[in-house]
């Protein structure tokens, strides 16, 4: 009796899809197959995104406390065969040897947030959707199968075509800098200075790839997702600089995205900035002499992760958004090497990512508080 988990066999198929937009159809089959015949009390497929955090935080003295919190975004349980899970009964139900289908369709919430994983030196976040069956067999083990999919950063179309063409102007009319090298480095200039302009866009909009994956692993939608072709992702930042200084020349400019990543717990906090991307460029003619203008463009590339499809490193970027354990924002930070430290302009709430866009104009405005969760009550097709 006990090995009875060994009698059956179960794969969840949706479709070869492990993407999917909030408000979006997921649709596929639960197949099982039964070696023997099997007592059971229900076949059931159970769908859930579930957000948890771990961080430790420094306290009075030296001592430390680690931080730990769960919400659960979303519910949804199906039950195909025998008794509901409200009805609590077990047993009674009997399914011979044989393959057995259950097609079956839900639909995510159009508040479902974004699956996201977060990776700092004080701890981890993350949110991740899963899909679980279960034939469940009274006084013996359960036959269970367990997949992963990702919801992707959407925006409304609405929302997209207001932001799209649209941009944040930022502007310091005397970015002053510490030194001014003359001939030989010898003579200052007490007044020199920059002025800057940064047109940064409103969204960045990154679609994600065409997806494949493994079916011999359990985890393949953030674990090893595979893409057919890897784009070149990236957003452009234009600048105009002039230079208000004597003597010296504008040689380099270097243009730095982070993320204000902060972990919430318990009424603690861990924060972090993670870098995403990062260039270094020449204004035309390779340098700005003194008393000039210049306006040119920065492109900044994104990693491959930024599509939100794969296994999230350190340098990936998150979602722009805010739930009961996480805030994100983006942060641009502009500076100029060897003009000294006070060369520097930070430019705070730049354009959210998003991989996906809503024509439906459903999901919220971005960027976005989820703090609200959707569990639905059981669906029973087939049971009793």
């Amino acid at each position: 009796m006990f090995f009875d988990r060994d009698k059956v066999k179960l794969q969840i198929d949706t479709d070869g899809k492990t993407a999917f937009q909030p408000g979006q159809a997921v649709t596929g089959c639960l197949r099982v197959e039964v070696v023997k015949d099997v007592d059971v009390t229900a076949i059931r497929l159970f769908a859930r995104g579930k957000e948890t955090t771990s961080f430790t935080v420094k306290k009075s003295g030296s001592g430390r406390q680690t931080s730990e919190e769960s919400y659960v975004h979303y519910e949804h349980l199906i039950t195909f065969f025998g008794f509901s899970k409200e009805s609590g009964r077990t047993g009674g139900a009997s399914l011979q040897a044989g393959n057995y289908e259950y097609p079956f369709q839900f639909v995510l919430p159009v508040t479902a947030p974004p699956s996201y994983r977060c990776r700092m030196s004080a701890g981890t976040a993350e949110l991740t959707y899963i899909l679980r069956a279960v034939v469940d067999i009274p006084r013996g083990f359960d036959g269970k199968e367990e997949v992963s999919f990702v919801v992707l950063p959407t925006i409304a179309q609405q929302q997209y075509d207001q932001l799209r063409g649209a941009s944040k102007e930022a502007t310091n009319p005397n970015l002053a800098l510490s030194i001014d090298p003359g001939c030989c480095g010898m003579n200052k200039d007490p007044g020199a200075a920059l002025q800057l302009t940064a047109v940064v866009p409103m969204i960045a909009f990154i679609p994600p790839p065409v997806y494949s994956y493994n079916t011999t692993n359990e985890n393949y939608a953030l674990g090893s997702l595979t893409t057919a072709a890897s784009g070149d992702a990236k957003v452009m930042v234009r600048l105009t600089l002039q230079n208000l200084c004597r003597k010296a020349h504008i040689h380099c400019v270097h243009v730095v995205l982070q993320q204000h990543q902060r972990l919430m717990a318990q009424g603690n906090v861990a924060d972090a900035l993670q870098t995403i991307a990062t260039t270094e460029v020449s204004p035309p003619s390779g340098k700005l002499i003194p008393r000039t203008t210049a306006t040119f463009d920065v492109p900044l590339r994104l990693p491959d992760a930024v599509r939100y499809a794969s296994k999230m490193s350190k340098s990936a970027p998150l979602p722009t958004m805010e739930t009961p354990c996480l805030q994100v924002s983006n942060v641009l930070t502009i500076s100029f090497p060897g003009l000294g430290a006070e060369a520097v302009v930070t430019i705070s709430d730049v354009f959210p990512v998003v991989a996906a866009i809503d024509s439906t104009n459903s999901v919220p405005m971005i960027p976005c508080s989820y703090r609200e969760n959707t569990i639905y009550p059981e669906e029973k097709l087939g049971a009793e």
